[in-house]
């Protein structure tokens, strides 16, 4: 076709890089015709299609997701499941039929309804008449021998290969299945998703990835017959389900749609305020993975000391139950096979593999001897002879696996690996060394983020705006509160003003937030971050009143004394900090701002009289009057404070700000506070400037 392709054939190629016979099966069934539907969705890109099967009737479901005109992931509802043929027919379809200019797309082919070119094969070749021969046995092994012989494959010997046996789900893991999904939050996630063919692989996948921490080799084997099972048990969960429902239909009426739960569902929220838009599940899980990907390079970027943490699912929740089951079932699968008469090694193979694996991909390039050394001892082909010959030495292997982990773990984890060095059951060994190789990698994870900060730094705010915009793409009205947020600092009186003056004050709003507004969008992945820092300021503009009050109440018993105001300082800020969450906290503070002067006194005279009561009197009743927000010392301290950061995030450079008058005595506190919220507000206008000022500018347009 004319045009640029939308998916070049370098692309499949490269995909099918590992199963060329998979893309050559793929040609042929897309000469032949076998794709009988076809969507495009060019902004998704997404493609969805579905495929004849070679040899039966019905069709696959077929979805390709494409990333920058390349292959990058496929998925079909065949029993093979990943970079099967059928795949590799909608590739080239595609290929062949869509423009990287085309717009979204839909069609279906249908079969010619003519049968003027329809002929049977005896039109064709004539009637054939099978010869009256007694064939034997013998002739059929002979046959069948002299097809073994042959240098190249024939349709013959495929037919005549024994059937495979099939692989078959451990009872242990369906029957906790089973029981998952009748736990009642299970339920709750089946009644929210719409009962039809269409989303129930969706559904399979979802719980299939509530297995994730599993050695790969387990999903390798199981996948898409535990994919098959659960399928069927799902089909009639959903049937029971679909009855609960039905008897229930007046209750139903009443209550409310309820959110799909998960890991997700928090990100999303951001937009939640927003007009509904309805959005597809594919829409939607493009648009949340971008979402994730843009809290995650930001949580590294802000986060000093971010690192990767194990994840740990809370106690008696729905994902830790089937984590743990699924755990379960494979290493009494492991431990079956291993005590079995003779031993079955199949499993275990595919966990040596995957050690070995995980081993190479802790080395830096410069290990090149190291990679040798375990392409050499983990070689399979060499330990299956061993097996076959029965010589394997299991505690070679183990003990060199053990030492090279040694060898290249983190100080943290020298421990772990002494513990396994004392073991002698092998399947708590394999899953002793599982679970540290998977610590290791976070700890190598971790390595490379620090060392790699400056850089992530430099190119992360980039990054979060290229993909804000390819998700205000799929959601338009994902900055409606930022919107509203901006345009209450407008002043139409005056269009002029700059767009960095408007953000500024925009930005001050957070210091007077108010509870029941929801947080921009633009601001919500630090909307803890910039509460802590409201804190902060709350809690220093109580101490810096508190501080002048008593310094100008005293004054006339305790002089000029340095040391003792930045003692006091200290003492009330530690009071308030200790009671923060106590509204009521002034009272208790002024009764101890007296014991301390009173103890300063006696510390300096200790014949010398204590506080007055008529003073003692004066300087609770003001420092009780400072709860209230109208209090003239506190709102003096708060416009100072506030004047001083806005001057500060309002300069286009890094001149010296004057400390405000009175209060050079909290200079470096209100540096940290000031450091904090700028430090936040640099890096948010690095990724939003420019819808800032698409906004604001619409905004001032609207208002001419």
């Amino acid at each position: 076709m004319a045009g640029n392709h939308l998916l070049s054939i370098s692309s499949i190629s490269e995909f099918f890089k590992d199963s060329i016979k998979q893309l050559k099966r793929g040609e042929v069934a897309y000469k032949d015709n076998h794709v009988l539907k076809f969507q495009a969705d060019m902004n998704l890109q997404i493609i969805t299609g579905e495929i004849k099967p070679s040899m039966k009737n019905g069709s696959y479901k077929v979805q390709l997701y494409l990333k920058d005109g390349c292959l990058s992931d496929a998925q079909c509802s065949c029993p093979r499941g990943i970079v099967c043929h059928h795949i590799a027919t909608l590739a080239l379809h595609t290929h062949y039929n869509i423009s990287s200019t085309d717009t979204a797309c839909s069609w279906s082919f249908r079969k010619s309804s003519s049968t003027e070119d329809i002929k049977t094969i005896s039109d064709i070749y004539g009637k054939f008449e099978c010869p009256d021969v007694n064939v034997s046995e013998k002739d059929i092994s002979c046959f069948q021998q002299t097809l073994t012989n042959l240098s190249f494959p024939t349709g013959f010997s495929w037919l005549f290969k024994p059937e495979p046996d099939p692989v078959k789900l451990p009872t242990v893991l369906i029957e906790a299945i089973r029981s998952i999904l009748l736990n009642k939050q299970c339920k709750d996630l089946v009644k929210t998703v719409a009962v039809d063919n269409n989303n129930k692989n969706i559904v399979v996948n979802l719980l299939l990835q509530l297995s994730s921490g599993l050695p790969t080799g387990y999903e390798s084997r199981y996948k898409h017959r535990r994919g098959l099972e659960l399928l069927d048990i799902i089909t009639k969960f959903f049937k029971m389900s679909s009855e609960d429902t039905s008897n229930n239909d007046q209750d139903n009426k009443s209550t409310p749609n309820r959110p799909i739960p998960g890991a997700r569902q928090e990100m999303l929220d951001i937009t939640a305020a927003s007009p509904p838009r309805f959005l597809s599940l594919p829409e939607i899980m493009v648009a949340a993975k971008k979402l994730e990907d843009i809290a995650l390079v930001h949580e590294i970027a802000v986060n000093e000391n971010f690192k990767l943490e194990p994840q740990e699912h809370p106690d008696n929740s729905l994902m830790k139950q089937v984590k743990d089951t699924m755990h379960k079932a494979f290493w009494e699968l492991l431990r079956e096979q291993l005590n079995s008469d003779p031993p079955e090694y199949s499993q275990a193979m595919i966990l040596l593999s995957e050690i070995q694996t995980s081993l190479s991909s802790l080395l830096l390039d410069q290990h090149t001897k190291l990679k040798e050394d375990i392409a050499q001892v983990l070689d399979v082909e060499s330990i299956k002879n061993q097996i076959a010959n029965d010589s394997l030495d299991f505690e070679y292997y183990t003990k060199f696996i053990l030492n090279l982990m040694s060898k290249i773990c983190a100080p943290v984890r020298d421990d772990s690996i002494r513990a396994l060095t004392l073991l002698k059951d092998p399947v708590d060994i394999f899953k002793g060394i599982i679970e540290t190789l998977s610590l290791m990698k976070l700890d190598m994870a971790n390595f490379t983020i620090t060392a790699q900060r400056r850089a992530l730094n430099a190119c992360s705010a980039d990054y979060e705006r290229e993909k804000f915009a390819e998700y205000l793409k799929v959601k338009p009205d994902a900055l409606n509160l930022t919107a509203e947020w901006l345009k209450r600092h407008v002043n139409f009186e005056n269009t002029t003003e700059s767009h960095h003056d408007i953000v500024a004050r925009a930005y001050m709003e957070i210091f007077d937030w108010n509870e029941n507004v929801t947080f921009p969008e633009a601001l919500s992945l630090d909307k803890d971050r910039y509460l802590a820092t409201n804190k902060m300021l709350n809690l220093l503009i109580l101490t810096a009143s508190t501080f002048i009050v008593t310094i100008s109440t005293t004054n006339s018993i305790i002089s000029n004394d340095m040391k003792f105001k930045n003692d006091l300082k200290i003492f009330i800020l530690s009071i308030l900090k200790d009671n923060d969450s106590n509204k009521n906290v002034l009272p208790n503070v002024a009764e101890q701002i007296v014991h301390y002067c009173n103890k300063f006194l006696s510390r300096i005279n200790p014949d010398g009289p204590t506080i007055s009561p008529d003073i003692v009197n004066a300087l609770e009743t003001q420092v009780l009057s400072i709860q209230n927000p109208e209090n003239k010392i506190r709102t003096l301290v708060e416009k100072r404070f506030k004047e001083f950061i806005t001057a500060v995030i309002s300069s286009d450079n890094a001149v010296p700000q004057q400390c405000p008058l009175g209060l050079s005595a909290f200079k470096d506190e209100l540096a940290s506070v000031t450091g904090s919220f700028l430090h936040l507000i640099t890096y948010n206008r690095k990724v939003f400037t420019a819808f800032y000022d698409e906004i604001l500018k619409n905004i001032l347009n609207q208002s001419d």
